[in-house]
């Protein structure tokens, strides 16, 4: 190879007539989307306010344990944010997940031994998140590996029949399916997921208030495992959601809609309209089914478990929303110049991701600074506010330096069981437009 080769190429790239945002890196010559990495970047951004706000909880606390830091209007707003956050910015993730796999497919799909490469690194990726489970019982890590594989079984599926898959997840009929075998209780872990009164919950608060570092992993892999099971499998149904975000991600990727990102816009107004008449009519029917039930709720009834299939509704409402924006906004050169911040920080989601519950973890458990409960929740979202941007920061210079985030390199060094080249020998690429 020459050095010309070598150097970072500015590429022309065409898709469907529309000149797309690409970027090219030495000895690499696959290009990568800006738009994805920016909005995988600002998706995360998203999950490590929620992570902050709950105080990186992931699960059951004692009633009224995470809001005993709420004093006054400011801090009960940013409570409110936090309500109106969760499962939006996970959802997006998500979706960025199956393109992420599309993209893979089509770059190394034809490849000899791609599926059992592919096999291999949903292995280490769980290798990972069990590393990960032990600072932060909430990981995903581990949700994302154990799915994985099944895109291999479907992806060469027709878009009716994926089409139907979503739509299976979308209605939550595994939910109710699993709800009408197991009902509300704990079929793998030490309490049911919707019960904060359970022991099993004063407990855990007692543990990040003033338990060691080892207490708790003990826990995050035992009890914590447990619970993570049940709220993904259970009355929760979050693990057959995820896996329809992955499949809405996979059928993006397919039609080039983020690598051309003219062709998802061309249907912005009817999508927009569709997804604020699903987020009234989700809205509407959880409300209505909601206020049919006593407080506290009994998750033992179909009512409540009902109303969390229209709750969820929303969330695939705002999500859709939430992309469609995101995506509109980058289309200006004014949106596009803020919000390709993120980009950076997006290339490298799984060491920031990683890095999120470290910090997090240290700053507000006993093991560490002791902040949670004590840190008011204005101040959670200012840590957030904080953390993410020197993240970000620190993703763009580490990227004009290297080529992959420490994990990343570490996860591509082991799925091609060969250490990869990290440092950059030229000078440092950057994204175009073509």
């Amino acid at each position: 190879m020459t050095s010309a080769d070598r150097t970072s190429s500015l590429r022309t790239e065409f898709q469907g007539g529309k000149s797309s945002l690409v970027r090219t890196y030495p000895e690499n010559p696959k290009p990568r989307i800006q738009l994805v990495d920016a909005l995988r970047g600002f998706a995360l951004a998203g999950v490590g306010l929620v992570h902050f706000l709950e105080g990186f909880a992931g699960g059951l606390l004692a009633p009224g344990a995470a809001e005993a830091a709420d004093h006054g209007l400011i801090d009960l707003a940013f409570r409110g944010l936090l309500w109106m956050s969760f499962g939006k910015f996970f959802a997006l993730f998500s979706i960025l997940f199956g393109v992420s796999f599309t993209l893979m497919r089509r770059s190394g799909g034809d490849a000899p031994g791609f599926r059992r490469r592919f096999l291999w690194r949903s292995v280490i990726l769980a290798g990972i998140g069990l590393v990960h489970q032990l600072f932060y019982r909430g990981d995903i890590l581990l949700v994302y590996a154990s799915l994985s594989p099944l895109l291999l079984l479907v992806h060469r599926l027709p878009t009716r029949w994926l089409a139907g898959i979503i739509a299976v997840c979308f209605l939550g009929l595994p939910r109710l399916l699993a709800f009408a075998i197991g009902g509300e209780g704990p079929a793998f872990g030490p309490a049911p997921v919707l019960d904060p009164t359970h022991p099993y919950a004063a407990a855990y608060t007692g543990l990040l208030q003033n338990g060691s570092f080892t207490a708790l992993a003990r826990e995050h892999l035992t009890g914590g495992l447990g619970l993570k099971a049940d709220l993904y499998l259970g009355i929760l149904g979050r693990y057959y959601y995820t896996f329809g975000y992955f499949l809405v991600g996979l059928l993006l990727g397919r039609a080039g809609m983020l690598g051309d990102s003219h062709r998802l816009l061309r249907y912005r107004r009817p999508l927009k309209r569709y997804a604020l008449g699903l987020l009234t009519v989700g809205t509407l029917l959880m409300l209505a089914l909601f206020s049919q039930v006593g407080q506290p709720i009994d998750w033992s009834g179909w009512l409540p478990v009902v109303a969390l299939n229209f709750y969820d509704w929303t969330n695939v409402a705002v999500t859709a929303l939430i992309l469609l924006g995101f995506v509109s906004a980058y289309q200006s050169g004014a949106g596009r110049r803020v919000l390709a911040l993120f980009a950076p920080y997006g290339r490298m989601a799984l060491t920031n991701y990683v890095g999120l519950s470290l910090i997090g973890t240290f700053l507000l458990f006993d093991w560490g600074l002791g902040g949670f409960g004590a840190v008011r929740t204005h101040q959670l979202a200012l840590l957030a506010a904080w953390v993410v941007a020197a993240q970000m920061a620190g993703s763009a210079w580490w990227l004009t330096r290297f080529r992959y985030g420490p994990l990343e390199w570490i996860w591509r060094s082991f799925t091609y069981r060969k250490i990869q080249p990290l440092r950059l020998p030229v000078a440092v690429p950057t994204y175009v437009r073509s």
